[in-house]
């Protein structure tokens, strides 16, 4: 069971090998879609990933980490297929509610699958350090499918997802070969509907994970949706789509090296500092990119980047020390719920408006809105810890 750490990071660094990631907004504006169209392809995965987020969650707690990720990761693939095959919006569409369905599966599934193998053998304490190693990994993974998938691009914008459905292929092979860590194989004794109204109320009633649940959920949902202005950024200042996969292996490494070394700067820092620095990173970068338009501008989005990386160890630590192996990913599911609502409401908003002013302007509405709601829910978290409660 121990060789479940090692395989763990090569099943991120193959699942995250994503060679279209530089180009999917292109891929689409190539099929005659536009950005609101876009935006509503990341609703439809949220409607889909939300509706099935805590089921899903229910579904690992109950019947085993390995098969949900499993499960997960054949999902993915059906649905990259149908991206490669798909002529029409319609069938994004549903490609794309099959993408909500497998990570609504992998969600808080394989952060749990990570801590449970930990908790087996007395290490939870490492969590945070083995999390941002594996995170890494995921990152380097999209950074070599980045780079790659630039050049793969300039030939068809439809070749690099021919090279994902392999690079998936290979994570499901790895994904068969996990034992299923002993903590959760001990099953509730509690009905379904019962373990989920526990998880719930734990959830809701326990003012600090409530609380980090809406800070998580909002930080993430601003990041995925801030990602899907990048590549128009990129060619409004006439940067070349070869290009592409080299700048985001650059921002990839920043990411790396948030995530890698998350347990470094939270220990020098204090958790309370750490959580601050996440908002204002966001609405850094997206103020910068939203005022000056230039091709330096993929040096503005290096503090979005660092703190996509630096989010993910930094809250899921804090949420696993607060609950147990049996609840484990049913309330790391209530988090993907929270966040998925959250897209599905701010993605379509965010789009229309990208449409219907300009670009420029929608990435400086968003960092306000960074500041405006981020910043009163980090307070809230910080008081909750000084208080103990």
């Amino acid at each position: 069971m121990q060789k479940n750490i090692s395989k763990f990071y090569f099943y991120k660094l193959f699942n995250f090998m994503n060679f279209w990631v530089p180009v999917f907004v292109l891929f689409f504006q190539s099929k005659q879609l536009n950005f609101t169209m876009i935006m509503s392809l990341t609703a439809i995965q949220s409607i889909f990933q939300l509706g099935m987020e805590i089921p899903s969650g229910m579904f690992a707690d109950f019947f085993g980490r390995k098969r949900t990720m499993f499960l997960s990761t054949v999902i993915s693939l059906a649905a990259f297929i149908l991206l490669v095959i798909g002529k029409r919006y319609l069938i994004f569409l549903f490609g794309y509610a099959l993408f909500g369905l497998a990570m609504a599966f992998r969600s808080g599934t394989d952060s749990a699958f990570l801590y449970d193998t930990l908790k087996n053998y007395g290490r939870e304490r490492e969590y945070k350090r083995i999390e941002g190693i594996a995170y890494s990994f995921g990152m380097l993974g999209m950074g070599i499918g980045s780079v790659i998938g630039g050049f793969l691009a300039s030939v068809s914008l439809g070749l690099p997802l021919i090279f994902t459905i392999i690079t998936v292929t290979i994570s499901l092979i790895i994904v068969s070969t996990f034992s299923e860590p002993l903590a959760a194989q001990t099953r509730s004794q509690k009905g379904y509907l019962i373990h989920f109204k526990d998880a719930a109320v734990k959830s809701f009633q326990t003012k600090k994970i409530k609380a980090i649940i809406l800070f998580m959920g909002f930080m993430f949902s601003i990041l995925l949706i801030s990602h899907r202005f990048y590549q128009p950024y990129l060619k409004l200042n006439g940067i070349a789509l070869k290009y592409f996969g080299l700048i985001y292996l650059g921002w990839l490494l920043v990411s790396t090296a948030g995530s890698r070394y998350a347990h470094f700067i939270e220990g020098k820092l204090g958790f309370n500092l750490s959580i601050v620095i996440i908002p204002f990173s966001i609405a850094l970068h997206l103020l910068l990119i939203s005022v000056f338009s230039s091709p330096l501008g993929i040096l503005y989005i290096l503090p979005g980047q660092f703190a996509w990386g630096f989010l993910r160890p930094i809250t899921l630590d804090y949420i696993n020390t607060k609950i147990e192996s049996s609840e484990r990913a049913t309330i790391i599911s209530i988090q993907g719920f929270v966040q998925g609502l959250m897209l599905i409401i701010l993605s379509p908003i965010l789009g229309y408006l990208a449409d219907v002013i300009s670009l420029q302007q929608t990435l400086l509405t968003t960092a306000l809105l960074v500041l405006v709601v981020g910043l009163p829910l980090v307070i809230v978290l910080l008081r909750l810890e000084r208080r103990g409660k």
